[in-house]
């Protein structure tokens, strides 16, 4: 998202320092933090006592784990979301540093792992609502990415198709030269975040990516 495709030198040793001091402690926290839940639940059910037979325990253990782990992972994401990063108009630093966190935290496996079992059904509308997404009723959901779901207004009826890209939030980068042409360490950063509209029984198939601002009108197809 942004300027995550470019090279490091588009960000300010600020950035920099914020990510590696600030940043990074999150995303660990994030990610060992459902590990710990999720052998606490499963001691609590008995899975580590001797008495529990092996069968059972290989049967049984390997989808609880997956499922928990899974859900214990969003439930985090959630939390740090709606604590920790919320958007900060005043200091675009602070704005950089929010979405780089946002996108480790859903742009990843895990993440995946979180939604993907949930594909064309209910409960999958109901985990985006959760991150601020407004979705509509009879919802025909897939995994679709947005940094910042509570820029995502989906009507009821609409059909999502694989991949579907949002890109509610993006950064216009001005890069700076000098008198040898050399790229500068510290360019003008503008941060754009605006809601994107997908109207009532429209369709937005396979791989379509929306940019930041778009609206798709009632009953549209968008895509082959």
């Amino acid at each position: 998202t942004g300027t995550d495709d470019a090279g490091p030198a588009l960000y300010s040793p600020l950035q920099q320092i914020l990510r590696l001091f600030g940043g990074v402690p999150v995303l660990l926290v994030a990610r060992q933090l459902p590990v710990g839940v999720t052998l606490c639940v499963l001691r609590s059910m008995g899975f580590f006592e001797k008495t529990m037979s092996l069968t059972k325990w290989f049967l049984a253990f390997s989808w609880l784990y997956s499922l928990i782990s899974s859900q214990a992972y969003f439930s985090v994401v959630v939390l740090v979301k709606k604590t920790l990063l919320r958007p900060s108009f005043v200091n675009v630093e602070l704005e950089q540093l929010r979405c780089w966190l946002l996108a480790r935290l859903i742009g990843n496996a895990d993440f995946d792992d979180c939604v993907g079992p949930w594909i064309n059904t209910e409960v999958l509308a109901v985990l985006y609502r959760l991150l601020g997404a407004n979705i509509g009723n009879r919802v025909q959901m897939d995994a679709f990415y947005a940094l910042e779901h509570d820029l995502v207004h989906v009507g009821s009826n609409v059909v999502f198709g694989h991949g579907v890209t949002l890109e509610t939030t993006s950064f216009d980068v001005d890069v700076c030269t000098d008198d040898d042409e050399t790229t500068s360490l510290v360019p003008k950063t503008r941060v754009r975040r605006r809601p994107i509209r997908i109207e009532a029984d429209a369709q937005v198939l396979d791989h379509c990516h929306l940019e930041a601002g778009s609206k798709v009108e009632n009953a549209a197809l968008l895509g082959t």
